[in-house]
């Protein structure tokens, strides 16, 4: 059994880590089918460290990308584009009241 154990968390490691670098599914999915059930089923030590390794990785990477795309100044202008509609918005509604 524990043979089966440890052949399911490479298959589930090395499917997570593929599939990552295909962007074959989000990264929710990726952690949620493969990587965590990959570190769940690891028995022997070097599957576990492989799975944790893996999974630390894979987290440290989708953080960076996170804060890539947030500090960008597409993202900025996103803001900016979203505060100008909403102010925009705000007096439209107030017209309206008006004309009520």
């Amino acid at each position: 059994e524990n043979k089966v154990h440890s052949l399911l968390s490479t298959a589930l490691r090395l499917a997570g880590e593929w599939i990552s670098t295909k962007r074959a599914a989000t990264g929710t999915e990726i952690l949620r089918d493969f990587l965590t059930p990959a570190s769940n089923t690891a028995v022997y030590t070097k599957e576990k460290l492989l799975a944790h390794m893996t999974l630390g990785t894979f987290n440290a990477r989708l953080h960076q990308n996170v804060l890539k795309k947030v500090t960008s100044e597409e993202w900025r202008q996103g803001g900016r584009v979203l505060a100008d509609r909403k102010s925009e918005f705000e007096r439209c509604r107030v017209l309206h009241g008006e004309k009520l």
